[in-house]
């Protein structure tokens, strides 16, 4: 057995592997990434960075016709060359940034060999690092009976291998991918049936903002589809069999449609078998339990990113791998941050912190306020923010609108330094979204 020492090693290319690659050039240049794919991995490649140029196209669209225009003057073919073009910038310029980075193009598992976890190879290359960090990303957890396509059965991958939008799409799961994609292909013009085993959408945000969101999901023409947990599909001579049944009271039925989008959630690389016979501390999903840096039960294995499990979030998985090398180099690491939980719908959510209407103080700016420019200039969706507090020190916040991931992040990054009075005397540049802060009452 050929065995490859190095200072650290990291299994992924996505950006938490290229985010500890990044900070691990601060101590020490003898780094190697292990990645099936080119760096940028998933997100880039195949599904954060691809969807969300689709959504910029469908703002483009919307634009078009408000001018009265055709939209479909702006084809898929040329949205998805650029889209393509993107891609291969980031990747360029990612590939620069990691050098001297020893790059291994290739599919890795892990092996334990006299108590030493070593990351192997499919050509049996071992390497032991003194420090491994996994950040391999996760998988696409199937329903029993069919396997994606590309044509009939897609998954999140087919925002990037886009050939034509489907005239009728089912999507099963309502969560940020579910959601994304049916306001994306909405706009694109499908019609749109969604599946949820939830009585209602967005359970973590407010009834006020679920309230708006499934209205305009209704304006858009989705058919929502309540308390159904989709159990089986299989083909037939019409399209792809949905077999679901209705948790609350047992109810079953199936539909039929030409075309399906999974959005049903993620699992880890490797099983939790897999892990568990290596002595990894795992969940029934193979995601690695850790704590809130990254550090498995292992001494010096790092699980970070979707790796490490939920909230499945780009923002987090950034976070951790580089507070994953600075524990790993003894320096020191800060107290995890108040993440952002975006869905880039059109328009966006996004929600941090504690979102309770009983307990806490609700301050609330709609977009309407005849002093906000931009929502005007961008196109009239619907806007709403709130702030929750506690004797004025910012609880959480949630929004539905233009930018609202951009405010939202915002009120997360000072919550815990700015009273959210200081905040609301400021003067935000206008027109911007954060002049929504400005227009903040208590209600």
């Amino acid at each position: 057995m050929n065995v490859l020492n190095h200072r650290v090693v990291i299994i992924g290319g996505g950006p938490s592997a290229i985010a500890a690659a990044l900070e691990a050039k601060k101590f020490t240049h003898d780094i190697v990434m292990i990645s099936a794919e080119p760096v940028g991995g998933n997100a880039v490649l195949h599904s954060l960075v691809p969807s969300k140029a689709l959504i910029e196209a469908a703002h483009h669209r919307q634009y078009f016709t408000r001018l009265g225009a055709d939209p479909d003057v702006m084809t898929l073919s040329q949205v998805m060359h650029l889209q393509q073009e993107q891609i291969k910038t980031l990747v360029e310029t990612t590939q620069k940034a990691l050098n001297p980075v020893q790059i291994v193009s290739a599919n890795a598992h892990l092996e334990k060999h006299d108590g030493v976890i070593h990351v192997v190879t499919d050509s049996q290359q071992h390497f032991v690092g003194d420090t491994v960090i996994i950040a391999n990303g996760s998988r696409q957890r199937l329903i029993p009976g069919v396997k994606p396509d590309g044509q009939n059965v897609l998954i999140p991958r087919a925002f990037h291998t886009l050939k034509s939008i489907p005239r009728s799409l089912a999507i099963i799961g309502a969560g940020a991918t579910g959601l994304e994609a049916a306001s994306l292909f909405a706009h694109f013009g499908s019609q749109i049936t969604l599946y949820t085993p939830l009585p209602e959408l967005l359970p973590q945000y407010s009834p006020t903002l679920r309230h708006i969101f499934t209205n305009h999901l209704n304006d858009l023409g989705i058919q929502m589809q309540f308390n159904r947990r989709v159990t089986l599909l299989a083909r037939n001579d019409e399209g792809i069999m949905i077999q679901w049944n209705n948790p609350e009271t047992g109810e079953i039925g199936q539909n039929v449609h030409p075309t399906i989008f999974l959005a049903t959630g993620r699992e880890g690389m490797w099983t939790a078998d897999e892990l568990v016979h290596l002595g990894f501390h795992v969940d029934p999903q193979g995601f690695f339990i850790t704590d809130g840096i990254g550090q498995t039960n292992i001494p010096h294995v790092y699980a970070v990113g979707d790796a490490q499990g939920r909230p499945l979030l780009a923002n987090k998985a950034l976070w951790q791998g580089v507070q994953a090398v600075r524990h790993a180099f003894d320096h020191s690491v800060t107290t995890p941050p108040q993440f952002v939980e975006a869905i880039y719908t059109i328009p966006e959510l996004a929600r941090f912190g504690t979102v309770d209407e009983d307990h806490l103080e609700i301050w609330e700016a709609k977009i309407d306020h005849p002093l906000m420019y931009k929502p005007f200039l961008v196109g009239r969706e619907p806007g709403l923010l709130r702030v929750y507090t506690h004797h004025d020190h910012i609880e959480g916040a949630e929004a539905i609108g233009t930018q609202a991931a951009d405010v939202v992040s915002l009120l997360a990054m000072v919550s815990a330094q700015v009273p959210l009075p200081n905040l609301i005397q400021n003067a935000a540049a206008s027109p911007t979204m954060l002049e929504w802060l400005q227009h903040l009452t208590r209600i």
